[in-house]
């Protein structure tokens, strides 16, 4: 069915909200790390020295520290295991860092690419929850709670080189396609969710109880069983590099 011209109004107008929104928002997030960050000269109390002696320095790199660190070693080596005692990068989940790889292809910096994969995952996922919302409770409530999300302070994590904003938008779309009962593409969803981190485990158990307390059919259920195997298949994966590096050792 043809949507009206009022309805293809509403869709574009949301768009380009959306998409204000996100850009506003991650500017300030740029001014604030790029230009005020490496200008401050701060002696925190109670800070461990790993930590105090980093210094800003404005570029792509800033986007990619910490956690970044180890995607970036997946994204560009793949994974490892070394059975001594201090880590190795396969506690962290495969969705994320493949998708940077793809992007790497293009011949980008790992810093780039990865904020760049970030960004637009919050992005999608900005625009999947506006939609959602819209459904639901209307325009006002919509735009106020994309305004909210992509204004809050802890939305900082879905700029950088983390999974932040993937995992929030492949959960954010696995909820709205079970909710409108598209078991296929909630189940196609919280798979990637089970992929990108820990958590989307949590779909699980919400996708059965959602199934038995709304009298849902048998695929309702079989969709919430099928998300964990993103899970799955990483344990297995991360399984036989613990068994090999175990004999390494």
């Amino acid at each position: 069915m043809k949507k009206s011209e009022s309805e293809r109004h509403n869709h574009y107008s949301g768009v380009i909200y959306v998409f204000l929104i996100w850009f506003v928002s991650r500017l300030l997030i740029v001014i604030a790390m790029q230009f005020i960050a490496p200008q401050l000269a701060l002696t925190p109390a109670n800070v461990p020295p790993d930590i105090y002696e980093f210094k800003p320095i404005p570029g792509w790199e800033l986007f990619a520290h910490w956690d970044g660190f180890w995607y970036r070693t997946i994204a560009t080596e793949g994974y490892e295991f070394v059975n001594d005692g201090t880590g190795h990068n396969v506690a962290f989940f495969p969705l994320y860092p493949l998708l940077v790889r793809i992007v790497l292809a293009m011949g980008l910096p790992f810093a780039v690419a990865g904020t760049l994969v970030s960004n637009i995952a919050f992005l999608a996922a900005l625009w999947v929850l506006y939609q959602w919302v819209n459904e639901l409770h209307g325009l006002q409530v919509a735009r106020w709670t994309v305004a909210s999300l992509a204004l809050a302070p802890y939305s900082l994590f879905c700029t950088m080189t983390y999974t932040e904003g993937l995992f929030l938008l492949c959960t954010t779309a696995s909820l709205w396609s079970f909710e409108q009962r598209q078991y296929v593409r909630a189940g196609f969803w919280g798979i990637l969710a089970t992929a990108t981190r820990l958590p989307g485990i949590a779909l699980v158990p919400t996708f059965l109880l959602v199934a038995w307390r709304e009298n849902r059919p048998k695929v309702a259920y079989v969709t919430g069983f099928a998300v964990s195997s993103g899970l799955i298949l990483f344990s297995l994966y991360s399984g036989q590099w613990e068994v090999l590096g175990g004999l390494a050792g």
